[in-house]
């Protein structure tokens, strides 16, 4: 019993400056793991931006299959702001199906809902739609110029920018 509280006297516990290396230590490894998680989570929203955007591109396929929708805005290439005000031969705003993928892609504002970095301030008037002989094209430039933009998988090989299309079939 006696050795016992001995023990206790002479143990002192930690000393500050072991204290300091540990705590030292612990902020380099969250630094480290941090910014590894960040770029990461930042990825992951890109691929659900690139997806979304692949889901809008399947969407006007099937409004460009729907025999009563109008799509001749975008023959000469518009943006998916103009596609989304075009009215059916029935008066109706563009079809079902694109209308539920665009409110699932797009906010109220007509940006994208979580964006990644590279879509970030990305709205409905940057993403460029052309069909040409029933074949659809959406082109997103990105607004920092991270990335050269998306080219949807549909679309053809050689395609010019957003930027070209300034104003023409708005």
């Amino acid at each position: 019993m006696k050795k016992l509280k001995e023990m206790k006297k002479n143990n002192k516990g930690f000393s500050l400056v072991e204290l300091i290396v540990v705590i030292a230590i612990m902020v380099v490894l969250v630094a480290v793991l941090g910014s590894t998680i960040l770029g990461y989570i930042d990825k992951s929203k890109y691929s659900k931006d690139i997806t979304a955007l692949d889901a809008v591109d399947t969407a006007v396929g099937l409004m460009v299959a729907d025999p009563n929708s109008n799509y001749d805005a975008a023959k000469d290439g518009c943006t998916l702001k103009t596609l989304m005000a075009v009215e059916d031969d029935a008066g109706n705003k563009v079809n079902k199906v694109l209308a539920d993928t665009l409110a699932e892609v797009f906010n109220a504002d007509g940006e994208f809902q979580n964006s990644s970095s590279a879509f970030e301030g990305v709205t409905t008037d940057d993403v460029w739609i052309k069909i040409e002989n029933g074949a659809v094209t959406i082109t997103v430039k990105s607004k920092d110029d991270d990335f050269d933009g998306y080219q949807s998988p549909s679309g053809s090989e050689e395609l010019e920018s957003p930027a070209d299309y300034e104003g023409s079939a708005e």
